[in-house]
């Protein structure tokens, strides 16, 4: 449980500078719209985020 724990706290502080970096390459490079954008980078990391850990827990 701790594990888990750790390992989230740890996916948050690698998933928001990642967003945000993501975010202003798409919008600048992409001309993609910036609300989307962020809204979509956000999925695709909470979806990728709960495959690990759920392989990590040993539930997936």
């Amino acid at each position: 449980m701790l594990r888990i724990i750790i390992v989230s706290i740890a996916g948050l502080l690698f998933a928001y500078p990642v967003m945000v970096l993501g975010t202003w390459i798409l919008v600048r490079f992409w001309d993609r719209p910036k609300k989307e954008t962020k809204r979509s980078l956000w999925i695709s990391i909470i979806v990728a985020w709960t495959i690990v850990v759920t392989k990590i827990a040993g539930i997936w």
